[in-house]
């Protein structure tokens, strides 16, 4: 008998929260109270794809994209690295891009500067707790690099962030020291001294940490 009030309690509340809903579809706060209570009745499955369908209306918002990410990385069973590096990749680029204007279908959210930099800082906590310290460190060392020892040529207004990669690209491929290593000298620098471009190759970690321009 309890646990039938219980569940009479928890259906009476997720029909507050949708007719809620159905007056004000675009509060963030609603949208989550509601995913949360059907996560507690709904299967996995089609909590995911409600998920899904939540993030793709409101891909400025970047409290559901935190709490999409905190979602996904609580469901073991579906839970592999790829799949999450891949999420926090989404995560990332999608509201970067509506910020930077490509996708404008929604206007960007004013913190989402410093959402983005949470959500990077969450991927690479992630990425020390499953055995890829290394990868961690290493994006820490890409958003510094290019973000505080940038060269001048390089962030010069009219240099698209496209340009700005391949630059940065080819300073990550040198081989020289990094920022935190013992004799690293640092992207505006090594620039200065070598003046060394080349094409731009296939890009992975360095595109991940590049999408997060700190605020």
């Amino acid at each position: 008998m309890k646990k039938k009030n219980q569940q009479a309690l928890l259906a009476r509340k997720i029909a507050i929260f949708e007719r809620a809903l159905e007056n004000n579809p675009t509060s963030v706060p609603l949208l989550i109270g509601h995913m949360e209570l059907c996560g507690e009745v709904w299967e996995e499955d089609k909590l995911l794809k409600r998920w899904k369908d939540v993030v793709f209306k409101h891909p400025n918002s970047p409290e559901l994209w935190l709490a999409y990410i905190q979602f996904c990385q609580s469901h073991f069973s579906s839970f592999t690295v790829n799949s999450m590096s891949s999420l926090y990749s989404k995560c990332i680029y999608t509201p970067r891009a509506i910020q930077e204007g490509t996708l404008k279908s929604h206007r960007p959210h004013p913190r989402t500067p410093y959402s983005l930099l949470s959500i990077f800082y969450l991927y690479c906590s992630l990425m020390q707790q499953v055995g890829h310290s290394e990868r961690g460190v290493a994006c820490f060392q890409a958003l510094i690099e290019f973000n505080l020892c940038t060269p001048p040529e390089v962030s010069r207004e009219g240099t698209s962030h496209k340009e700005q990669l391949e630059f940065f690209e080819t300073f990550w491929d040198s081989g020289v020291p990094r920022f935190g290593e013992a004799g690293a000298p640092g992207w505006n620098n090594w620039m200065q001294s070598t003046r060394g471009r080349k094409p731009l190759g296939t890009l992975g970690l360095v595109e991940t940490a590049m999408c997060v321009k700190a605020p």
